[in-house]
């Protein structure tokens, strides 16, 4: 019987290294480290990120933690001397800036990250905002159907409907709800009939009782 001898075995082979100029060590160990502390530093940012969510304090975690930038260096270099072919080594000096580089790119990500933080806070602020607006809407107590807003820039407050128009220099809209709810909410202690309410220049919003006769006005 045909054996195959262990000079015919295929003899496993090692994959074949890049090699590089000893210009092009320094950028290529450089990116690699940076690439390093980007994925790692992302990865923690959004554990943390994960782990906080969804309360309000994730401004509060901790961002300057401690990274062992000579152990990476360590790592990645022994990472490096198996994919790529060279001569010579990198100087003290090289490192060392390789490092100060690393400690940059951790720096950029976190403050990327808190410049997200803040975009989001605002945006949740502006849609809380909006959902109080649409909830506290104040109901034009003239026609009925529509609903009263500021125009600073006239110093009015008008109604989204009717032609009613006043001026806020002297009351703002929350004033003018809490003073319409007060005005009804007293009216009603006294007597069964709703007031109804009329607008004139010279007197101004005010509230009439066709069952008690009252007027009272805003």
């Amino acid at each position: 019987m045909y054996k195959i001898s262990r000079n015919n075995e295929r003899k496993i082979r090692r994959p074949i290294k890049s090699f590089l100029k000893k210009d092009d060590i320094h950028k290529k160990f450089q990116q690699q480290c940076l690439s390093r502390i980007r994925k790692d530093r992302e990865k923690k940012i959004w554990e943390k990120r994960n782990i906080s969510f969804p309360k309000s304090d994730t401004k509060d975690v901790e961002m300057d933690e401690d990274i062992d930038y000579e152990k990476i260096l360590k790592e990645e270099w022994d990472k490096f001397k198996l994919n790529y072919e060279y001569y010579g080594d990198l100087t003290v000096d090289e490192l060392e800036e390789i490092e100060q580089e690393m400690k940059n790119e951790s720096e950029l990500i976190d403050r990327e990250y808190m410049e997200l933080l803040n975009y989001e806070e605002q945006m949740f602020e502006n849609e809380i905002e909006s959902y109080q607006n649409e909830n506290t809407l104040v109901v034009c107590p003239l026609c009925e159907h529509g609903h009263l807003f500021e125009n600073n820039q006239l110093e009015l407050i008008k109604c989204s409907n009717c032609s009613l128009e006043l001026s806020n220099k002297n009351i703002n809209l929350e004033n003018l709800r809490k003073k319409i709810n007060d005005l009804q909410m007293n009216h009603k202690n006294t007597c069964d009939s709703d007031l109804i309410f009329s607008f004139q220049p010279e007197i101004g919003l005010y509230g009439v009782c066709m069952g008690c006769c009252g007027m009272e006005i805003i």
